[in-house]
């Protein structure tokens, strides 16, 4: 069987299921580029997705514009797709995803303390920033 005969994947669901395991979380942000991969389809090499209970946002920067809202498109999740042109942006980007959440879920084994810090820095003290594994 050829790789062309092959269905293509449908990862529409995904998105529900994970929001179904946020029991105790506003929001996620995913961090790990094959989570976000499962999660929408997109392939490129720098993003973050924020998933609330009622929407998710990729944020990614403008290299990826037109692959982003392709592969979403194609993927069939139900994703709002941002770009941010700087990476002072892309973080403004997340923190107004997160803008109602109180506690956010970060991917405990995809991010560094540093990286944990500097969301803390960003979001202030209004959401309490929660260790997550096996979500995805």
């Amino acid at each position: 069987m050829s790789i062309d005969a092959l269905p293509p994947l449908d990862l529409a669901p995904r998105l529900g299921r994970l929001r179904a395991r946020l029991t105790d979380l506003d929001a996620l942000v995913v961090t790990a580029l094959p989570n976000i991969r499962y999660l929408t389809g997109f392939t490129g090499s720098a993003a973050r997705l924020v998933v609330t209970h009622e929407r998710a946002v990729l944020v990614t920067d403008g290299r990826y514009q037109d692959q982003a809202a392709a592969e979403i498109t194609a993927s069939g999740a139900s994703c709002d797709l941002t770009i941010g042109r700087t990476q002072v942006a892309q973080r403004d980007l997340v923190r107004d995803a997160l803008v109602a959440a109180r506690r956010v879920g970060l991917e405990a084994a995809g991010i560094t303390w540093a990286e944990q810090r500097a969301f803390a820095d960003v979001l202030g003290d209004a959401p309490a920033l929660v260790p997550t594994t096996g979500l995805v």
